[in-house]
């Protein structure tokens, strides 16, 4: 895959994009794993890609945290709390998504049914967005596409 492929050159990451695709592969290798030590959702996905496994535990860890962090129906305007861990469960969810495709269907649907109990536990049912998109994936990973 060529940077053209990846990186449109209208795009503003383009700069960016040409100035990657010059590197050496080792230098890029250090940056992305300073990335993922900061940042848990890159490191399952990196994991994920490479088949390790630590793809398993790193994503159900990532879930723990983010189900348990979540505040649903939260009002950032008035309790001036950010977004209640929306965007850290979304970020999550794609994570889990994501390993999907490298391959863990089995270990998806596992990961998806505990994540909806923990979901059920901490926040009294798994209705709304989502504890329905949790279910969603443990269902698609466990199908026949999946798995």
């Amino acid at each position: 895959m060529t940077i053209g492929q990846i990186v449109d050159a209208n795009d503003e990451s383009a700069p960016l994009g040409g100035f990657l695709a010059a590197q050496e592969p080792a230098w890029l290798a250090e940056q992305l794993l300073r990335i993922a030590d900061d940042d848990p959702v890159v490191r399952v996905r990196l994991l994920g890609a490479a088949g390790a496994d630590g793809a398993v535990p790193a994503c159900r860890e990532l879930l723990e945290r983010a189900v348990t962090g979540f505040v649903p129906y939260v009002d950032d305007d008035a309790l001036h709390v950010g977004d209640g861990g929306w965007e850290r469960l979304e970020r999550a969810l794609g994570a889990l998504e994501d390993l999907i495709e490298y391959g863990y269907a089995a270990e998806v649907a596992r990961l998806a049914a505990e994540a909806v109990e923990l979901y059920e536990r901490t926040h009294g049912d798994a209705e709304g967005e989502h504890g329905e998109r949790l279910a969603e994936i443990a269902e698609s990973a466990a199908g026949p596409a999946g798995g």
